[in-house]
């Protein structure tokens, strides 16, 4: 308490990153709870007193940057003052959040509401289930507040209870916890029963928040521990000018990404692994300057996760990071022979790509046999073939740049016209020869033209043996 009878919250300093607005915000949600809780008479029940004294007495085991609902004086507060004090922080919020934002400062909850066109309800609930995440005394103080020591978490009652005063209001509020709701359908939140007391009411599940936006709010924005085993997050370094592949090819590249700028289409890259597909793809995001994220769909497939669930997870992710979706094999998940009879992945894929705001690409060895195309998503096919001998003779010569000793008599002409190698391959024959020379001579492993034969013999057998 100040001077003024007022709970101190002001903000002097503005907000200098997305931690100080979350940690304002979540102070804001403490005293929505406290009101609530003053409101519905629950900081009263007498049955519980044991149980509320142990909760404020951990104020002194462990250090928080809460200072709302475990201090005892605010506690002790009427909740005319309360109410007071919130309407104070909430101006202030307001003021410091455009002033943070016309700065250019990234404020990760704003975002978060931003992208998933969440509502200032659901903003507060998912505010609610994270405080226990950085606090785990909110989970005794939840308890409290059920009534019920085995209750650690919100239940849905409960949040409309502590939010709402009307019973009217508390219906309509409920159907934020609907299927089709946006937290519910983007995965924002989780609901669960009470192992303890099965109950099928919508209003006595638990409500949770996800471990992957949690990480997004406290700005550790690391990919999704559900798509870890099969997805990449790069930074692009190609640039379009410096690709090799088929001058033609380059111009309507070029052609097409000026003209389609602000549309952000959906590629179908064709051709077989090691043309350089992704690379490309990674060019046209560095012109976009945005991330790539990499999708090993035949990976995922192997992994213990529905096509479904990680189809939502993994375009989410994509919004997340603001990222462009690479799906590496797309045609493993929608042509028929590899499709089940539900479709599964298939519709999904084509739902979130339709709605996707960056760019998507499809990557596939064989035709993408659609049963229709996206009706709000620009869709174009590019054919990558294996590269000429002028292409194969530029990838020998860039690859030779890269620190690696070369022998004066190895002849890149000879081995572009003998060997039909792509990237990769020439890519892997290089490392394979180095790895022979420093074998032979540790001390200088110079690449030898025998070397190269060697390897790139090898090579072409493994491409024989995979066409056959």
């Amino acid at each position: 308490m100040n001077r003024n009878n007022t709970i101190e919250t002001s903000i002097h300093n503005g907000f200098n990153n997305g931690l100080d607005h979350l940690f304002a915000e979540l102070k804001r949600i403490e005293l929505i709870l406290l009101a609530g809780a003053k409101r519905t008479g629950l900081d009263n029940n007498q049955t519980s007193s044991d149980s509320y004294n142990r909760i404020h007495s951990l104020t002194t085991d462990t250090e928080s940057i809460f200072s709302v609902v475990f201090d005892r004086s605010t506690n002790n507060s009427n909740i005319d003052v309360v109410n007071q004090s919130l309407r104070k922080l909430e101006s202030d919020i307001i003021q410091k959040k455009q002033e943070s934002q016309d700065a250019g400062i990234f404020l990760p909850l704003c975002e978060l509401q931003r992208l998933f066109n969440l509502s200032a309800f659901d903003i507060d609930i998912v505010l609610m289930c994270l405080l226990p995440e950085i606090d785990p005394r909110f989970e005794r103080y939840y308890a409290y507040l059920n009534d019920d020591i085995t209750k650690k978490s919100l239940t849905v009652n409960m949040i409309t209870r502590l939010l709402c005063v009307h019973l009217e209001d508390k219906l309509e509020a409920k159907k934020a916890f609907n299927q089709d709701a946006h937290l519910i359908s983007n995965n924002l939140i989780h609901m669960y029963n009470n192992p303890v007391h099965n109950s099928p009411t919508l209003g006595s599940k638990f409500v949770q928040i996800d471990e992957r936006i949690a990480d997004y709010l406290i700005e550790r924005n690391r990919i999704d521990h559900r798509l870890r085993s099969f997805t990449n997050l790069y930074q692009p370094t190609a640039k379009l000018p410096d690709l090799i592949i088929p001058q033609y090819l380059r111009e309507r590249l070029f052609k097409f990404i000026s003209h389609n700028k602000e549309t952000n289409p959906a590629y179908h890259f064709q051709g077989q692994h090691g043309v350089g597909k992704r690379t490309t793809a990674e060019a046209i995001c560095n012109e976009s300057r945005i991330p790539l994220l990499y999708i090993d769909i035949k990976r995922m497939l192997a992994d213990d996760i529905s096509r479904d669930h990680a189809i939502r997870l993994i375009f989410r992710e994509g919004l997340l990071q603001s990222a462009a979706i690479y799906l590496d094999r797309s045609d493993l998940l929608i042509n028929n022979e590899y499709v089940d009879a539900n479709n599964s992945g298939c519709d999904a894929l084509l739902s979130e790509l339709e709605n996707y705001p960056h760019q998507c690409f499809l990557s596939s060895e064989n035709n993408l046999e659609l049963l229709r195309y996206p009706r709000n998503k620009l869709l174009v096919t590019i054919d990558f073939s294996l590269p000429d001998y002028a292409a194969r003779k530029q990838l020998w010569e860039r690859q030779c740049q890269d620190n690696i000793s070369i022998a004066d008599d190895v002849d890149f002409d000879d081995l572009a016209n003998k060997f039909r190698l792509n990237a990769v391959q020439i890519a892997d024959a290089l490392s394979s020869a180095r790895s022979v020379a420093l074998w032979r001579d540790p001390e200088n492993g110079v690449i030898t033209s025998n070397d190269l034969y060697l390897v790139c013999r090898e090579q072409s057998r493994q491409r024989l043996n995979t066409l056959t």
